[in-house]
């Protein structure tokens, strides 16, 4: 019987996605098997084996489990001058609003290892509930196999492939990780970077004793965490120990670092992984120490906004310069609704580069759910670790930055980062964003983002939210933002790019501290305007002329 290559390619897209394989990395080893696969075999049976034969070489896993298992945990990682959170900074993390904390104190070595293997926890790779299934016939403990892999030390790339490819189940071709090893100390990764990392992550249940919960939608959460504990989960990630989730299918994004390990090779992907692996670089030399909070904030009820009669608050605009390089620290992200976006991919604009720069913010994906219409991210304690240059393809890394931010009363770094997701209207549908509820959606996204769940009134640092191609109009967005921060009684930074549409942004700004404009009016107008069926001004020239009358 002829069968047609169409028939065959739908029969391969069935198999893959009955797979779950969700992202383009998980795919294209498999599109590549059926093109060079030629003549495509006409069975179904055939298109799966195909599909087993494009996994890794990896190390037998009874050859594994028959290494002597003695169960230690290295920790000497740690340091004697390790300094562990004080009981005063205990005492006042209570005071946070809805803190759940998972701090575990590395000097109680009785405290047992508790798991929650459930959907209301993240699955973590040490639990007794994590099985690998070899064959459909023999399952083993998934963390005994990890355990057994990384008992020799990892000299090479091969044997690193050997390693994941044993308890890993998707394909990998690490292409983006042999080019960055071209660029980078090969064998000071091999010899002192890896090591650590590895050494790090298999210490994860004694440093990770208390299960580690998600942060579902619609729940007010503040996770905090020792930064110790952060590099344990994101050293499990670069192993990719993580056991797997339908990525994005249940809101969660993926973890495991196989997506940025994948080609197809882009340089700024290179270089993003370059960032994340100076982090494990600067962490091998000096232990991290203080803590990082991870708050989900929700916003119950929308806001009535031109009822609000507070004054607008003060603008710093600043032409030059980055939100990532100001002296302030407060800044926003101009975030995916899935948070961190294409950190792990090929993404790389403002969100991802701030993720390269704190790659502790990474760990945020393992547990914070896809957030919705009235919801925001905030990330306080992380720190910078490296310096870099470009945007989006001329995205590089180049070299280490010293974080000198000093310690708040919490002991986290005080650097925070608001994350929060503007409306993607993309270049076909951007007269949507003047609608009224399209207004009051980005309003109050952007003030649940700026409110203060702890009474910090620092400016926020901020700039075009949602202009790139998302096809937000800066004037409009530059406006929105200005409401939200004065609804929540902090100035703001604006940092403009030299964007052509915000030449007068500064002279606006003081133009409405002059006529003392309340937060009330300046919203009505800008309603007023998204309602105009003609719009033969600029907003700004739509202010002016109003205000003027």
């Amino acid at each position: 019987m002829e069968v047609s290559y169409a028939s065959i390619w739908s029969e391969c897209v069935q198999s893959i996605n009955e797979q779950h394989m969700a992202n383009d990395h998980e795919l294209w080893p498999y599109i590549q098997d059926f093109v060079n696969n030629q003549p495509p075999v006409p069975t179904e049976t055939k298109v799966k084996r195909s599909m087993k034969q494009s996994r890794p070489i990896a190390y037998d896993v009874e050859t594994i489990m028959e290494i002597e298992d003695d169960h230690h945990i290295d920790l000497q990682f740690i340091g004697s001058n390790y300094q562990y959170p004080t009981n005063d900074i205990l005492n006042a993390l209570k005071q946070l609003n809805n803190t759940n904390s998972i701090l575990v104190d590395y000097r109680n070595t009785s405290e047992p290892y508790n798991d929650a293997f459930d959907q209301f926890h993240v699955k973590l790779p040490c639990s007794p509930n994590n099985i690998l299934s070899v064959n459909n016939e023999q399952s083993y403990n998934t963390w005994n196999v990890i355990r057994g892999v990384y008992k020799n030390k990892i000299t090479n790339l091969n044997m690193l492939k050997m390693a994941i490819g044993t308890y890993h189940r998707h394909a990998i071709d690490y292409l983006v990780l042999e080019d960055c090893l071209r660029k980078i100390n090969a064998a000071k990764f091999f010899d002192i970077i890896l090591p650590f990392i590895i050494t790090v992550a298999l210490a994860l249940p004694a440093i990770c004793k208390k299960p580690v919960p998600l942060m579902m939608k619609s729940i007010d959460t503040n996770l905090v965490m020792c930064r110790i504990q952060v590099l344990s989960l994101l050293s499990n990630a670069f192993l990719c120990t993580f056991p797997d989730r339908s990525t994005k299918q249940n809101g969660y994004c993926g973890i495991n670092f196989d997506s940025i390990f994948s080609g197809p090779v882009k340089e700024n992907k290179v270089q993003k992984l370059i960032c994340i692996i100076h982090y494990f670089e600067r962490a091998a030399e000096e232990t991290p120490t203080g803590i990082i909070s991870f708050e989900r904030k929700v916003l119950d009820d929308s806001v009535d906004w031109t009822s609000i009669e507070d004054k607008v608050s003060n603008v710093i605009v600043r032409k030059n310069g980055s939100i990532e390089d100001s002296p302030e620290t407060v800044r926003v992200d101009f975030a995916n609704k899935f948070i961190g976006g294409g950190v792990l991919s090929y993404g790389c604009v403002q969100e991802e580069i701030q993720f390269c720069l704190n790659p502790e913010m990474i760990l945020s994906r393992l547990f914070i759910n896809v957030l919705e219409d009235n919801e925001a991210v905030s990330i306080t304690g992380t720190e910078r670790f490296c310096s870099t240059s470009g945007y989006s393809k001329t995205f590089k890394y180049e070299g280490d930055y010293k974080d000198l931010t000093p310690m708040d009363k919490y002991g986290r770094i005080n650097n925070e980062i608001i994350a929060i997701d503007a409306v993607n209207y993309g270049k076909t549908f951007t007269y949507m964003q003047y609608y009224d509820d399209a207004i009051s959606r980005e309003l109050d996204k952007a003030y649940i983002g700026f409110l203060s769940t702890n009474g910090k009134s620092d400016p926020i640092v901020t700039g075009n939210w949602g202009c790139g191609a998302f096809g937000g109009a800066v004037q409009l967005k530059s406006m929105i933002q200005l409401i939200a921060a004065s609804a929540a009684k902090r100035d703001l930074v604006y940092y403009t790019f030299e964007h052509k549409g915000l030449n007068t942004l500064d002279s606006v700004c003081k133009f409405l501290d002059l006529k003392n404009v309340s937060v009330g009016t300046l919203a009505q107008l800008i309603f007023e305007y998204g309602g105009l069926a003609f719009k033969m001004v600029t907003l700004f020239e739509f202010i002016a002329d109003r205000l003027t009358l």
